[in-house]
């Protein structure tokens, strides 16, 4: 299969110190994306879940380093976070095997996602020019996975593996996709600073490539959080200029979609959608074609029927255990949420709020813990965003995530958080040297 092919290939270049790099960018291709696979080969090409290569790929790097933890990472409040979180797994695991009766495989099953968590320890058995690597490799895959992205809203047709049903967005005519490059957000902010991941001859083509992409989302909220997302990084970064410079490059490529963006926006019933939320209709929720409202609703329907549980499950959610397993619609009998091709609607799961799904698999304790680790990497990047651009870069981008959390389930993975420790471990080796692996400090 495909993907067992990419995985020992991803673990013999782990073992090649002269593209050691190209491991990471295997790694990195496991992890992101809606179904991995940088949206070239997901489950579906791979044969097997790309959750599950990171996953063996991520044991056998931790165990071949005995999970040997350096100084300057375990001495960052994100350490001392996700090890607490570690334990909050553990100890929800055996919760849901035994108090929900959940079988010992599902819950493994159920478990296995959070485990990736561990990536932040695989990256700093890299080099910092390793990683300097893996980050130029990574621009020319958005930039082509970008181009790619645009074409298929031009030619009404997916252009790369799309496992879904594709439909065309009711306000402006065009083809709704969702398989945008997953690193498309970090590479529009990069493509607007001085920096040494994208080639000079190439930086004015990434902008106007990387900002037409974000227009071909259709989202709503993708569009406007990712617009305030390159202003405040140019803000962050002291170029006033540049925030002009930028608003007439913006205007200009706007141009030719004006009249798409504004049936978009007028046609989305945004307006509709945020006085039917002000007004707490999500109470009594009955359907309809808002998409925050149901947002919302999903969520209070879930934390309406917590509030008369026992204690326990508030701080453990409703268990560690896959949407398509068949126990969860015996134990659940939720009304809001989408349908699956069986007619079932999805209990624990969403892809349209990240939050709700924190709440549900991970309940209050959990969610904290999870969320506390994103706010201690913006905490770091913040406090250190005049030490490197990449800091500034990173809490950008990840104030954005919390954001367009309210839109989408991307941040509720840890998977996703992938890049982010991969950038924070970078940080940390320029910013302290080349540390020595503590055989002392272990996980």
């Amino acid at each position: 299969m495909i993907g067992i092919v990419l995985l020992i290939l991803a673990l013999y270049t782990y073992a090649q110190r002269r593209i050691r790099h190209i491991s990471i960018v295997l790694y990195l291709g496991f992890v992101l994306g809606m179904l991995g696979g940088f949206g070239f080969f997901p489950d579906e090409v791979t044969g097997v879940k790309n959750v599950d290569l990171a996953l063996v790929y991520t044991l056998f790097v931790g165990f071949a380093n005995k999970w040997r933890v350096s100084r300057c990472l375990a001495n960052t409040f994100t350490y001392k976070m996700i090890c607490a979180f570690l334990l909050f797994i553990l100890i929800s695991f055996f919760y849901s095997w035994l108090h929900y009766h959940i079988s010992f495989i599902s819950s493994l099953r159920g478990v296995r996602s959070y485990l990736l968590i561990l990536s932040i320890f695989v990256f700093q058995y890299f080099t910092k020019e390793e990683m300097q690597k893996s980050l130029r490799v990574l621009f020319y895959i958005t930039f082509i996975s970008s181009i790619l992205f645009i074409l298929q809203i031009i030619v009404r047709h997916p252009l790369m593996p799309y496992p879904w049903d594709y439909s065309f967005d009711e306000a402006t005519g065009l083809i709704r996709l969702y398989n945008s490059p997953p690193l498309l957000y970090f590479f529009s902010l990069a493509s607007l600073v001085e920096n040494n991941l994208i080639p000079k001859n190439l930086i004015w083509w990434a902008r106007g490539v990387f900002l037409l992409a974000l227009l071909c989302t259709l989202g709503r909220t993708q569009i406007g959080i990712g617009i305030s997302g390159l202003l405040i990084l140019l803000l962050l970064n002291g170029k006033v200029g540049k925030v002009f410079q930028f608003a007439v490059l913006f205007i200009i490529i706007l141009l030719p979609f004006s009249d798409m963006i504004e049936q978009r926006f007028s046609g989305g019933g945004t307006k509709e959608d945020l006085a039917r939320v002000t007004s707490k209709d999500y109470i009594d929720y009955k359907g309809g074609d808002g998409t925050f409202i149901y947002r919302i609703a999903w969520m209070y329907e879930r934390m309406e029927y917590m509030k008369g549980r026992p204690w326990d499950e508030n701080l453990f959610g409703l268990g560690l255990i896959l949407e398509g397993d068949p126990q969860v619609y015996k134990m659940y009998d939720f009304i809001i949420g989408l349908k699956n091709s069986d007619g079932y609607t999805s209990q624990l799961s969403t892809p349209d709020i990240a939050y709700g799904e924190i709440l549900t698999r991970l309940g209050y304790l959990g969610g904290i813990l999870y969320i506390g680790i994103i706010l201690s990497m913006m905490s770091f990047f913040f406090k250190c965003r005049n030490d490197s651009l990449l800091c500034k870069l990173s809490f950008c981008l990840l104030l954005m995530g919390m954001f367009m959390s309210f839109s989408g389930s991307t941040m509720a993975q840890p998977k996703n958080l992938s890049i982010y420790f991969l950038l924070l471990v970078l940080v940390l080796k320029y910013k302290y040297g080349s540390q020595s692996i503590s055989r002392n400090s272990d996980i």
